[in-house]
């Protein structure tokens, strides 16, 4: 008899267990990425997702960075598609709240909040538009073949310290990647006065807007190496699976492209493009083994 009840006891434990542990409402996801709000461009590391109405239903989902809330997108009338937006600064103060108003899942309205919470300025997805096509050349992130600003150039060429090679820079556009990054792209021309065997590279890159993207990078056939003096934390070195051999032989003429990636942050705060190749650093050997230096440089626009 005891041990029936006994055995009465565990089971009646148990379901009072399972009666109230607590079913998870919402769902974690631990990622790094970012989000187009009209022009404006969110990073986050973490997101959650979240049923408020308890209905089985996911309506919200809160996006961080830092452990900090950035961004919230709400699907209020449960038909699949984000209908609201809200943006915060690195304080959680609310700056922006966006709208969908015609039902297609995309904000349509922009409204931007001081600290007081007091509406400061009120955009259509129109006006916005309209700005990004004079002011900038993505929305949305077009593919990387696509090149959607050309510069004019002034003719700038190098010559090698023996003089047996130049580069000529000869054409820049500023074009859009698929991630929605953008980066100069630069067209060097090369022609070598003998065979000259590309050896090793280093380049110094500044950002004046945003110096904490600045970098140095060296490299050889093996690999690169990358070093953040203001971010040491991100340093890396990159191996090649192959050994990268490159050679520019007598009288030909290369071309070549050098993609110089824009700091982001910056240029959606200041709509900045500015990036500097301050030194570029190239060593070629000679047939008989000697050492043929190529210095360049480059400011953007």
């Amino acid at each position: 008899m005891k041990r029936y009840y006994s055995s009465v006891m565990i089971i009646i434990t148990l379901i009072l267990f399972l009666f109230f542990l607590p079913f998870p409402d919402s769902a974690q996801t631990k990622e790094t990425g970012f989000i187009f709000l009209g022009k404006y461009q969110i990073h986050y590391d973490q997101s959650f997702q979240d049923d408020t109405g308890e209905d089985g239903i996911l309506n919200k989902t809160s996006y961080f960075m830092d452990d900090s809330l950035v961004l919230t997108i709400w699907d209020n009338n449960q038909d699949g598609l984000p209908d609201a937006w809200f943006s915060y600064d690195k304080e959680e103060y609310l700056i922006l709240q966006a709208e969908d108003v015609t039902g297609d899942g995309q904000p349509d309205e922009f409204l931007h909040f001081n600290r007081e919470e007091e509406l400061t300025k009120r955009k259509t997805r129109q006006e916005i538009e309209a700005e990004l096509v004079t002011k900038s050349p993505i929305f949305p992130p077009k593919s990387v073949e696509e090149s959607l600003v050309s510069a004019e150039l002034p003719t700038h060429t190098f010559v090698s310290d023996h003089g047996k090679l130049s580069l000529t820079i000869a054409d820049l556009e500023l074009e859009s990647r698929e991630s929605g990054e953008l980066a100069w792209i630069l067209t060097l021309t090369m022609k070598a006065e003998s065979d000259l065997r590309l050896d090793a590279t280093e380049y110094w890159f500044v950002y004046p807007d945003c110096p904490k993207e600045d970098v140095y990078a060296s490299g050889d056939s093996e690999g690169i190496l990358y070093e953040y003096p203001y971010d040491p934390d991100r340093n890396y070195d990159k191996v090649f699976t192959e050994y990268q051999e490159k050679w520019y032989y007598s009288g030909e003429e290369v071309s070549r492209r050098f993609t110089l990636p824009l700091c982001m942050e910056a240029y959606w705060q200041y709509e900045s493009t500015r990036v500097d190749l301050v030194q570029a650093v190239e060593y070629y050997l000679t047939l008989d083994d000697r050492i043929e230096t190529l210095e360049w440089e480059f400011s953007s626009p």
